[in-house]
């Protein structure tokens, strides 16, 4: 991952996010609850408004956004609880650690957030992905759920507990 940079998108940067998620969903289209048909179609404002909902994350090389990820907090669920979503790593940039400090960032994130337990989906078969998110301490907590851009793929939902924030003395 050498030169690459992860931050946190910013209004301004909604069409790189655009880029890079639109990237993501062709490249994988099996991977994500969504489609590139349907979020190519998106306006302005919806991407704004993505940006107000989740916390999303840009992995840059030589200015180019290469990886994705995302957090929100999970619906239905107490303010301690976390979703990591929508991580995508460009081909070319598989295997350098980028997927691993882009994690890192969401579970930074979501610790000052307050959160306790990070959660996320992985795609039945992806065993690939499954054994990445097993060496980060995820653990599958046995809830599986149809992928909504296709509910006749399956999803297993892994946590992992989040060390809390450090309480400042003084």
């Amino acid at each position: 991952m050498k030169g690459a940079v992860i931050r946190r998108v910013t209004p301004a940067e909604w069409e790189s996010l655009r880029t890079v998620r639109l990237a993501a969903l062709q490249e994988a289209p099996f991977a994500f609850g969504s489609t590139y048909e349907r979020e190519y179609a998106f306006t302005e404002a919806k991407w704004h408004s993505r940006l107000g909902t989740s916390a999303w994350f840009i992995a840059w090389l030589n200015d180019q956004p290469v990886g994705l990820a995302a957090s929100r907090t999970c619906q239905g669920t107490s303010a301690t609880k976390r979703e990591l979503l929508s991580m995508w790593v460009h081909p070319a940039q598989r295997g350098t650690g980028m997927a691993v400090e882009l994690v890192a960032a969401v579970k930074a994130w979501a610790v000052e957030e307050g959160a306790e337990v990070l959660t996320l989906y992985v795609v039945e078969g992806n065993n690939r992905g499954r054994q990445f998110y097993s060496k980060l301490g995820f653990t599958s907590t046995g809830r599986w759920e149809p992928l909504a851009s296709n509910p006749e793929v399956n999803t297993e939902e892994l946590s992992c507990l989040l060390a809390p924030k450090p309480i400042e003395m003084g």
